[in-house]
């Protein structure tokens, strides 16, 4: 055995010399993809570092924190990547954290994603944002780290927003502020005038609507949402004198 050893490292010296040409042109092919994968996005050339197996260095500036994300989604989907080092600086505007916390809370409760857009609290520190709260869906989490990222002076988002388990999630306490949410977004006029209770996943819904599609669209933008069970639609059409 002491025979055979002696003769192991010269072996092994001979395989690591008839290596690298093969993983060279292999670095050089997944570093070819990259680039041309992320040309189709950004004409700003990024510097582009790869090693074996598969690990991928970006480097460079962009304009904003979501870009910086954005370039990694690109990369990752890339075959022969995996793994990913993002060096990328955002270089963007600077803005006071009081402007941007407002920015975030207002885009906040103006998108259609997040249906509680109140219970995530924003913090600001030196352009890094801080995202924390409770939220029902994954979508929603993942929903506010992109609008948070696309604010101007966002150097990085830090998003510590916890998602509910599923039986928390679909409360009928949870699930009654959904809907009251939603017909206040999506049915201003009959904001005041529909009401809604829910037990066990059951819905009903009593009050009167402006018309009769507005009634029928107040029943199916309920049953859309997840979790409810049935609808008890008992609305009436609003009749002017």
């Amino acid at each position: 055995m002491r025979t055979r050893s002696r003769y192991l490292p010269i072996i092994l010296g001979i395989l690591m010399l008839a290596v690298p040409p093969l993983l060279a042109q292999d670095v050089a092919k997944l570093k070819s993809r990259v680039i041309t994968e992320l040309e189709r996005y950004y004409d700003t050339p990024f510097k582009i570092t790869v090693k074996d197996p598969g690990r991928v260095t970006i480097d460079g500036t962009v304009l904003s924190y979501w870009d910086k994300l954005n370039v990694f989604a690109i990369v990752s989907r890339v075959v022969g990547v995996r793994e990913i080092l993002n060096l990328l600086e955002v270089n963007t505007d600077l803005v006071a954290d009081d402007v941007i916390k407002a920015n975030i809370t207002s885009a906040l409760q103006l998108n259609n994603v997040i249906l509680e857009p109140e219970k995530i609290q924003v913090g600001v520190d030196r352009g890094l944002v801080i995202l924390r709260g409770t939220v029902s869906f994954r979508r929603e989490a993942e929903g506010a780290e992109d609008i948070a990222a696309w604010q101007s002076g966002v150097k990085s988002v830090d998003n510590q927003i916890t998602v509910l388990p599923p039986k928390q999630a679909m409360s009928d306490e949870n699930l009654l502020a959904i809907l009251r949410e939603t017909i206040e977004r999506f049915f201003p006029f009959e904001k005041n005038t529909v009401q809604v209770q829910i037990k066990q996943g059951q819905v009903t819904l009593t009050g009167s609507t402006a018309n009769l599609w507005a009634r029928h669209e107040v029943e199916k933008e309920v049953r859309r949402i997840q979790g409810v069970r049935e609808v008890d639609n008992k609305l009436t059409v609003f009749h002017a004198s």
